[in-house]
């Protein structure tokens, strides 16, 4: 996304560029968002629970509406959801076996079954 945006021009009534080109970079960041935005991605990253001390994790996001994580030792787990200023990530262990079942039901890894997770509907 980051060579989208930054395609995009900082003051566009001073822009020379034509609309059309100025467009491009806005409809293909449009449509990355929406194929984000309608399926379950996994992905691994790192966080910080201990300044200084990063952990692997392991995330599921919901496209934008809601995201959940589990490090390898199912230690550290919680959710996230889109706030004004990006993801806002809440910790709960509790949740550390629910996420870390959808994750292996996911990969193949584990037989399919319900796993609750919780979520919030706002308006």
């Amino acid at each position: 996304m980051r060579p989208l945006i930054n395609a995009l021009p900082e003051n566009p009534a001073s822009s020379t560029v034509p609309l059309a080109q100025r467009i491009q970079p806005i409809v293909a960041s449009l449509t990355q968002i929406q194929r984000f935005n309608s399926a379950v991605t996994i992905v691994e990253e790192f966080r910080e629970f201990e300044v200084g001390t990063p952990v692997q994790i392991e995330g599921i996001y919901f496209g934008l509406a809601a995201a959940y994580y589990v490090d390898r030792a199912n230690a550290h787990a919680g959710k996230a959801v889109i706030g004004p200023n990006g993801w806002e990530w809440r910790d709960d262990p509790s949740m550390a076996q629910a996420v870390r079942s959808f994750i292996d039901i996911h990969r193949a890894t584990r037989q399919a079954e319900y796993v609750f997770l919780p979520a919030t509907i706002q308006d």
